[in-house]
């Protein structure tokens, strides 16, 4: 449980000042994770470069989960990260059907779409 805390008060260090501060002491850190889930792929494509100026390499020093599967964002990451796809562009879309259902004459009842996530794995190098 002890190592459980100290993980903790660890990784607690780096929100406060998240920026290219939060990144140097990351990169400075002796005992750092082997891994970071980030929450979205825009937040992921931006923090990849910041990674890789501070000497982190990404998928060896440092593996990386994000999340959306936003392949216009993933594609031009290399190497490119798992990714969770939460279907955004699935919701989209069943909420546009929704509407349209939902707005005819005469009203149809309430629709409810449900799905799991999926995991994005990155295609292996060739």
């Amino acid at each position: 449980m002890t190592q459980i805390r100290r993980a903790l008060r660890r990784a607690h260090r780096y929100r406060p000042h998240f920026g290219a501060i939060s990144f140097r002491q990351f990169a400075e850190e002796k005992s750092r994770p082997d891994g970071l889930f980030i929450g979205n792929d825009l937040t992921t494509s931006q923090v990849y470069p910041l990674l890789a100026q501070h000497g982190i390499k990404i998928g060896t020093d440092l593996k990386l989960v994000s999340c959306d599967a936003e392949e216009a964002r993933l594609s031009g990451m290399h190497p490119r990260p798992a990714s969770i796809d939460i279907g955004g562009e699935r919701s989209a879309i069943a909420a546009s059907i929704a509407f349209s259902i939902e707005s005819s004459d005469p009203p149809v009842r309430r629709s409810s779409f449900k799905w799991p996530p999926r995991m994005v794995v990155a295609p292996a190098a060739t």
